[in-house]
């Protein structure tokens, strides 16, 4: 079966608004008439629906709202219709979205689902660099929180944009850490204990891993509280055999050094280098990877009185009062310290004996040097850059220092974001989504003969406590929270400065937590401004930040059936993630328990497989035909939530014309210039056109995005439409046609 063309030009509408009521509101016009003039040259469909109650709400409800226009074109703008749905159905909704979106400049995709980006981007851009605008519909004491966080988080922003007081500083800002450091002045005294100690500890607060990795952690999400983890360092590379990389590694430090100490003539770089790589080789030498692979660390547990005792030649009562302060206090001989691996640290002490203190000493610096040179003088920093992986020269300054900006401040700029554009009636429509997903996967967990009964009633009683952190959070509606959390965090007019102060902040946070609760992270906190969703097993909770609350995700302004297809389906992916092969270990509580009974995970796992195996025939092509296959084994779990995401959101939009009669109608009316497609097939190709998505045609990064955790939208959109127990029927499919074949994989 063939599609024939269909072509529409729409002319720019102009009227008002109404809204109507629960279920869902919307904001629609199906009854006024418009003035204006629409040419159209549409062709009855072939495809008609087999959906009986879908049938009885589309003859005369036409949405003739500007909105739905633009809904009806953006759609029929990326379908193909020469290609038949039944063959190809991520070509015949995506190929000619695919020809007419260029990949931008600098980038190795576009993906249709963050085609909200740019505008979102922009919002928390405006945020970051404007300034505070009263809000009177606040308290004055909100005002003033606001106003604090603002001021401070433009701050930071103005402090990275003026590189002319940057570049003035050239070189010094290291030289001063340095010094600061006393990394010279103790040069020679490093077989001192304490000294070697207090320089450990003050680097370590910097973010300077040296020597030892020492953290505060939760090991386990079966663990209820932070425990301090002290743990082996072994340097920059996994090997030191001479290779490539690490001539690669010895130019970096050489050009480091260069441009830092040139100018020092009693220091010779060539020597120094080489001290840096030979003291790295013999640490590296130390670790043992391969005891990592079955180690469990919360297995590995030591007296903090005994390591103190153990190995002496580091002064661990001084290291953790300087780096603790007042926590310290807490801190008791009986606690107990995951450490690992012990022997490490037996073998370190040897290494430090045998290592000359101006070898430490110049380890030291180059540690400071390659740490923070990526934040000194553009002229500086551009010489290095090759060298170093995380300098991107492509990236302008604007963008630099909006994303150092957001990434040290992200709950205020959640807060901001989201009070700028959160809207309550898009959160409680996707609340009211996400119920009817919890509804139909309900009844399909009810349905699964696989499951025994007991599975089945733990199954339903963890997807009941599933909780939907939708949206702008409590949290982050009261200023002063933000303001008691970043009001350690110091911001001043110095670049360099605030770099040095958001590193000690983040780090003196982390330590904090030592001896206190476990408590799950909240990625509602620092995620509105992001485009996505997410799962926690850990907390049995869905996020969906405020900026997944628009198109292609959500336009309330769009029939439910668009909504289900896109936003439902999102919802249903990331409920099902609660029961893939990652989220069934974990119980209710958030632990990691075996609630399955023996026999349903071994069905589980020969269900499973069926998907591995499909997706391991998808592929995608560079210009020479050259093939890159999809790893299904690697995206398992993501193909698992997109199959039963779809499936359950098509059940939820079926749940939903449940409802009065009249409100259903309103809120599925037929879209202008669409209706030779029924209600049904236009829910599967919101599904489909969600996922459209453009890869250049390289072999490096083919082979990254077929061979990682994610398949690519060819075969999201094909493998879950072709396991669906609608897709075929509602277009027809005849069967063993590529859509519609013989074996589908099931699981949930």
């Amino acid at each position: 079966m063939k599609f024939k063309v269909v072509s529409i030009i729409i002319a720019t509408l102009s009227l008002s608004k109404f809204v109507i009521s629960s279920p869902f509101k919307r904001i629609y016009d199906t009854e006024e008439e418009i003035e204006t003039e629409v040419e159209q040259n549409i062709v009855a469909s072939e495809i008609s629906s087999s959906e009986e109650e879908t049938q009885e709400i589309s003859n005369d409800n036409l949405c003739k709202s500007k909105e739905c226009y633009e809904t009806s074109n953006r759609i029929l703008s990326g379908l193909d219709t020469s290609v038949d749905p039944c063959e190809d159905f991520y070509q015949f909704t995506c190929n000619n979205w695919m020809n007419e979106n260029i990949i931008p400049e600098g980038e190795d995709k576009i993906l249709n689902f963050l085609s909200g980006q740019e505008e979102t981007t922009k919002v928390v851009q405006d945020i970051v660099t404007g300034n505070y605008i009263i809000n009177k519909n606040q308290s004055n004491e909100d005002q003033q929180y606001d106003e604090i966080l603002l001021n401070k988080l433009n701050s930071l922003y103005k402090s990275c944009i003026n590189t002319d007081k940057i570049n003035e500083q050239g070189k010094e800002p290291i030289l001063n850490l340095i010094n600061e450091l006393k990394i010279n002045e103790n040069r020679l005294y490093y077989n001192d204990t304490d000294i070697l100690t207090s320089t450990l500890a003050e680097m370590h607060d910097y973010g300077m891993t040296t020597l030892i990795d020492v953290d505060v952690i939760n090991p386990s999400t079966n663990a209820r509280h932070y425990y301090i983890t002290v743990l082996e360092y072994s340097g920059a590379l996994e090997s030191y055999e001479e290779s490539e990389k690490l001539n690669q590694y010895r130019k970096m430090i050489e050009t480091s050094f260069s441009v830092i100490f040139g100018d020092q003539p009693e220091r010779d770089i060539n020597k120094m280098t080489e001290n840096v790589i030979e003291f790295e080789k013999s640490i590296n030498s130390l670790a043992s990877p391969e005891l990592y692979v079955n180690a469990k660390l919360e297995n590995n547990k030591m007296k903090f009185g005994e390591m103190i005792q153990r190995w002496k030649y580091i002064n661990w009562e001084l290291y953790f009062k300087k780096r603790f302060g007042d926590k310290y206090s807490e801190i008791k001989e009986g606690d107990d310290v995951l450490l690992f691996p012990a022997m490490y640290f037996d073998n370190l002490e040897k290494v430090l004996a045998e290592t000359d203190v101006e070898t430490l000493a110049i380890y030291f610096e180059w540690k400071v040097i390659k740490s923070y040179i990526k934040y000194i003088s553009e002229d500086i920093v551009h010489v290095v850059a090759p060298l170093y992986d995380d300098i991107d020269e492509n990236l302008s300054r604007n963008s630099y220092c909006y994303s150092a900006t957001v990434n040290a401040m992200p709950m205020t700029v959640s807060r901001f974001y989201a009070e700028k554009v959160h809207s309550n009636y898009k959160k409680e429509y996707a609340e009211k989504t996400f119920e009817y997903v919890k509804q139909a996967m309900m009844e399909r967990i009810g349905q699964m003969e696989w499951l025994e009964d007991e599975t089945k009633k733990y199954a339903i009683k963890k997807l009941s406590l599933v909780k939907d952190k939708i949206g702008y959070p409590e949290f982050l509606k009261h200023p002063k929270n933000l303001v008691d959390k970043y009001n350690s965090l110091e911001i001043g007019d110095d670049f360099f400065t605030n770099i040095l102060n958001y590193h000690k902040y983040t780090i003196k946070e982390v330590l904090n937590k030592y001896n206190t609760p476990y408590e799950v992270t909240d990625m509602a906190l620092t995620n509105q401004q992001t485009i996505n969703a997410f799962y926690s097993p850990n907390s049995n909770s869905i996020f969906i930040p405020t900026a997944s609350l628009q198109p292609p995700f959500i336009n309330t302004n769009s029939p439910n059936y668009l909504n289900f297809g896109s936003l439902g389906t999102v919802i249903g992916h990331e409920l099902t993630h609660a029961f893939d092969g990652n989220g069934k270990n974990y119980d209710i509580e958030g632990k990691i328990n075996n609630w399955w009974v023996n026999n349903d995970v071994e069905e589980f796992v020969q269900l499973a497989q069926c998907f591995i195996e499909q997706y391991n025939q998808y592929y995608m092509e560079d210009d020479n035909h050259n093939k890159y296959y999809v790893s299904g084994l690697k995206s398992i779990n993501e193909n698992l939530a997109d199959n039963g995401g779809l499936t359950r959101a098509y059940e939820a939009w079926k749940l939903s014309l449940k409802e009065d009669p009249k409100q259903v109608k309103k809120d599925n009316p037929r879209l202008p210039g669409l209706s030779q497609y029924s209600f049904d097939q236009l829910f599967f190709i919101s599904f489909g056109q969600t996922w459209c998505a453009k890869f250049k045609s390289d072999p490096s990064i083919l082979a990254m995005y077929t061979n990682n955790g994610y398949s690519p939208g060819q075969a999201r959109v094909n493998g879950s439409v072709s396991n669906s127990p609608y897709f075929a029927k509602v277009f027809n499919c005849a069967n063993k046609t590529p859509m519609n074949p013989d074996k589908k994989c099931v699981i949930w």
